[in-house]
């Protein structure tokens, strides 16, 4: 009997396979039906489509990226801003700088490095230096180099005695650099044809002198994208998490001067190491929201596997301890639940103490802050409770009422203090007076709505609340399952929208943002925590406002000294009526009137703008990190 042909073994096991994949799908949804109801599929499977599609219309579309304007220009003025570097062009009106791409060598495959090499030469700008450092102990990457190098002078080429590992041969590439600006180029990967042009624009036009790009994620031909990583404009935070920076960046000489070269020490994670230095004597960050790096995953690649590669990880942490020797800071760093994203625990004093207030509008909110006692704060805290009334002027009755509460709040096990509002009072100018008056470093804002929180939600936010660059800390605010912000972004529909609204609970989110500390635009009442000094150098809350919106305002006067707002997925808080968030009350235009009518006086155009760390390729209809 004549032996089957091997292709239908192999078209056999192509369906087999296919069949076992589609039975663990079917499985997991009825997992997930069963334990989480029909609500929560219909969203993870509409998030999980979402996804998918977003993968395939810019796969689809990757040829068309160079003809995309950034954000902010139109296609005209982009197609102007090309015109004035290429070659075959008018001469460009602003003077040329030259680009050194580094690219350290070992063992390089020769389609991989052909690739490499005629990306480099495919560039639009026209004024680069392929600068390639080889400690390869194969000879075939000498000869294609060579023969490369023969047809065009910009490529130099230098043969090292031995593999010096990656930081050394990287050095030696740099050290053969006579550009103005430096561009990091790995072995393998590939630059879209007018990255050197965009980089060149924003160099002129804003001053840089370390610029990045967004990337992609490539296996095979160029075309079967595996991910695309759109990032936000620098974000001090994020990069403290993971190196979210990456490729493509391109740092000026003289910035590269102050440093030095790459550390052998941080080996499997230099780059992060190098630009973690970079960030500490940058003038100018600028981030270009267009896709101008391909970065190749195959089997050995980090992109592939970290686990590939695991001595990257403890490099990382040592390139991130130093960073905060560096800068003065203390913490303990630690490999995240995420691989190649990390945690930095940030020390408290011994005797840290915290003021926390909780607003309170309904009587009914007593039975979800009883649920405080089964979630300890992780810190000693003193409660205030502020308790909205429709009590005006009659003092019996006001007493009579703060008695009442004060009576069930310690029947509830908790310490703490009622503070009465009426109609016409402003919370702002009684949170202030009792701030003033307070001796704890750190103030916590939390809503009476609030059913269960995580444990040690506090000891996570006062941590950041207390570094010296931050204004507000916040956690994750969750509504039956789903999230409804973690942390706000300004100009999504001209407004403010929760980063992450819609995802489910315990998704790790975009590129894993929901699993990592980052920076974010603002944050309100609803969880959200203050150092008491910073809270005093604004002069506290604006006390024109009665019951709205202070929070909002607080946070866009902080940012205005300079102070960044940061969220933190270690801390958490379950409500029970999503609508009382601010930033619904501020939609639905349900706030107080009056406050609403302040905060847009001043505010209006700050909410519009858009948000620097929401990437503008994104929907820009909610904060989902969706596609457009």
């Amino acid at each position: 009997m004549k032996a089957p042909a091997f292709g239908a073994f192999s078209t056999f096991g192509t369906f087999s396979t296919k069949m076992r994949r589609a039975a663990r799908a079917l499985r997991r949804v009825i997992s997930i039906l069963v334990r989480q109801g029909p609500r929560i599929l219909f969203v993870k499977l509409s998030n999980r489509w979402r996804r998918m599609n977003y993968r395939h219309v810019f796969a689809a579309n990757l040829q068309q990226t160079e003809s995309t304007p950034a954000a902010g220009e139109t296609k005209q003025s982009r197609s102007a801003t090309s015109a004035s570097v290429n070659p075959a062009s008018d001469a460009p009106a602003s003077p040329p700088l030259l680009f050194s791409v580094i690219v350290p060598l070992y063992n390089t495959q020769p389609d991989h490095l052909a690739a490499m090499i005629a990306s480099v030469q495919a560039q639009t700008y026209p004024h680069w230096q392929l600068c390639l450092a080889d400690g390869s102990d194969q000879y075939q990457v000498q000869t294609e180099v060579a023969r490369l190098a023969a047809q065009d002078s910009r490529i130099s080429y230098q043969r090292l005695a031995g593999n010096q590992g990656i930081s050394g041969n990287t050095n030696a590439a740099l050290a053969m650099a006579s550009g103005d600006y430096i561009a990091l180029l790995d072995h393998d990967d590939l630059l879209a044809p007018h990255a050197l042009a965009e980089v060149h624009r924003v160099i002129i036009g804003q001053g840089a002198d370390l610029i990045y790009s967004d990337e992609m994620n490539f296996s095979g031909e160029i075309g079967q994208v595996s991910l695309i990583h759109f990032k936000p404009d620098f974000a001090p935070d994020n990069l403290l998490s993971n190196n979210y920076i990456c490729h493509l960046t391109v740092f000026s000489r003289a910035l590269s001067d102050t440093l030095g070269g790459f550390n052998p020490a941080c080996d499997g994670s230099q780059d992060y190491d190098y630009i973690l230095r970079l960030s500490e004597q940058a003038r100018r960050i600028v981030h270009i929201p267009q896709i101008l790096y391909y970065w190749r995953i195959h089997g050995g690649s980090v992109a592939s596997d970290i686990s590939v590669k695991p001595y990257c990880l403890d490099a990382a942490r040592l390139a991130l301890a130093n960073h905060l020797e560096r800068t003065g800071q203390s913490g303990t760093v630690e490999n995240n639940t995420i691989l190649s994203t990390y945690r930095i625990r940030y020390p408290l004093p011994q005797d840290m103490r915290a003021l926390v207030f909780v607003l309170v509008h309904h009587h009914r909110d007593l039975q979800d802050l009883k649920r405080l006692l089964r979630h300890p704060a992780g810190l000693p805290v003193r409660w205030i409770f502020l308790v909205s009334t429709d009590l005006r002027t009659d003092p019996a009755a006001r007493a009579q009422l703060a008695q009442r509460w004060e009576q069930d709040i310690a029947a509830a096990g908790l310490i703490g203090t009622v503070a009465l509002i009426s109609p016409g009072e402003s919370a702002p100018a009684l949170i202030n007076q009792l701030a003033r008056s307070a001796d704890e470093p750190v103030l916590a804002f939390l809503s009476g709505t609030i059913q269960s929180m995580s444990p040690g939600w506090l000891t996570e936010l006062a941590q950041h609340a207390l570094r010296r660059d931050i204004g507000l800390a916040t956690g994750t605010i969750i509504h039956r399952g789903l999230i409804c912000q973690a942390g706000l972004a300004t100009g999504i529909a001209g407004s403010l929208a929760g980063y992450h609204a819609g995802r489910v609970d315990g998704e790790p989110g975009y590129m894993a943002r929901l699993s990592f500390v980052n920076n974010i635009s603002a944050a309100d009442q609803t969880l959200m925590a203050v150092s008491r000094a910073h809270f005093l150098a604004v002069a506290g809350l604006d006390e024109r406002y009665q019951t709205d919106l202070f929070d909002l305002d607080l946070a866009f006067r902080l940012s205005q000294q300079g102070l960044r707002h940061v969220f933190t997925p270690y801390a958490t808080a379950a409500i029970r009526d999503a609508h009382q968030l601010t930033v619904e009350r501020l939609d639905r235009k349900t706030a107080n009137p009056s406050d609403l009518k302040h905060f847009h006086l001043i505010w209006q155009d700050k909410i519009a703008l858009p948000d620097p760390y929401y990437n503008p390729n994104f929907n820009q209809n909610h904060a989902r990190f969706d596609q457009r």
